[in-house]
């Protein structure tokens, strides 16, 4: 038996290679990994482990439909008469198996592309117990149900409110307004300056038009969204610190350059990642010299330095590529917040849909 706890993705990928058919069992996901291995071409059937009755999201709806239709190699299917936080990974070649991988490593990027010793996946080689997993396989593939069966309900995103229905606009519902849920916070795009609320000219969704940024000559000026003190307080376990113990949801090594997969509520795919030296906890006036604290992100923005981030925002509220951005552009596309959401450790998603 061997086990693997470096390169887990590349692992995956090479079984795959060697093989015709592919069966993936896994309680969560990211859709990059599905992506990456459906490009093979090889037959492969993923099963969503972890699928709560309406639980669905509208944005990972939208991209199986996506990835199915791009796909046809790709089946995706929802267990229905279990909850399912296996991680299991079964490579077949001329109908028989030729190799499973178990171990705790979902199948999204966050595990299988993670920091060393994070996760491991081992090789099952006794008969006995390939015979028993492919009996499991067998049971989940039985008790399933493709996911646009019509008992599989996409869940449907709640907004707070709409900026063009409020006629006199001092401090919008969203500015401070605890979700309900401890994973999913409403996260402003805007900042409030004397009771009235303003986009940051140089920072914010406005971050390349500043004048000490670095790249001026991007078609799309660089974007990020900050994370205010009040995110933290309110939502204490959604936004890893910065540190190397115990730092983020499920006590993994967060890197300030470790990405996430982010997926949006119209379906696109996004590397993001924290950076930036944000709120302390506790305060430096609550702590005395030397007593341990955390320090959280300042933001949250794409990989390869917001441009990304830049364009996606400025096509969906339809301003230039290097236009700033205003208060009155998010009253216009009726939204002044996004959603964030903690789907699993490592991967989010964030609403935007008016």
């Amino acid at each position: 038996m061997a086990v693997s706890s470096n390169n887990l993705k590349q692992l995956v990928l090479n079984n795959a290679k060697k093989s015709d058919e592919i069966i993936i069992i896994s309680g969560f996901f990211s859709v990059d990994i599905l992506d990456i291995l459906a490009q093979t071409g090889i037959p492969l059937t993923f099963y969503y482990g972890m699928y709560l009755r309406n639980g669905i999201s509208a944005a990972n709806y939208t991209y199986f439909q996506k990835l199915e239709s791009k796909y046809s190699n790709l089946t995706i299917n929802i267990p229905f008469a279990y909850h399912v936080h296996t991680k299991c990974y079964i490579f077949k070649k001329n109908g028989n198996i030729r190799n499973i991988l178990i171990g705790s490593a979902n199948c999204s990027g966050s595990a299988l592309d993670t920091t060393p010793y994070s996760e491991i996946l081992m090789d099952v080689t006794d008969t006995a117990d390939i015979l028993a997993l492919d009996s499991y396989a067998n049971e989940i593939q039985k008790t399933s149900v493709h996911f646009d069966n019509p008992s599989i309900v996409p869940g449907v995103s709640s907004k707070i409110m709409s900026p063009k229905t409020k006629h006199k606009i001092s401090q919008p519902e969203s500015w401070n307004k605890f979700s309900g849920n401890p994973f999913s916070a409403n996260i402003p795009l805007y900042y409030m300056d004397n009771g009235i609320p303003k986009v940051h000219p140089a920072d914010g969704l406005n971050w390349g038009l500043g004048s000490n940024h670095h790249s001026k000559t991007s078609q799309y000026a660089e974007a990020c969204i900050p994370i205010r003190s009040f995110i933290i307080d309110n939502y204490p376990t959604l936004i890893p610190f910065q540190g190397t113990i115990g730092s983020g949801t499920g006590g993994k090594i967060t890197r300030r350059q470790s990405a996430i997969d982010v997926l949006w509520d119209d379906g696109t795919s996004m590397q993001m990642h924290f950076e930036g030296n944000g709120p302390k906890r506790p305060t430096p006036s609550n702590r005395k010299p030397g007593d341990p604290f955390r320090e959280y992100p300042k933001q949250l923005t794409s990989s390869g330095a917001g441009i990304v981030l830049g364009e996606y925002l400025r096509k969906r509220l339809n301003v230039g590529g290097r236009v700033p951005i205003t208060y009155t552009d998010l009253v216009n596309y009726g939204r002044d917040y996004v959603t964030f959401t903690l789907t699993n450790a490592g991967n989010y998603e964030l609403d935007f849909h008016v």
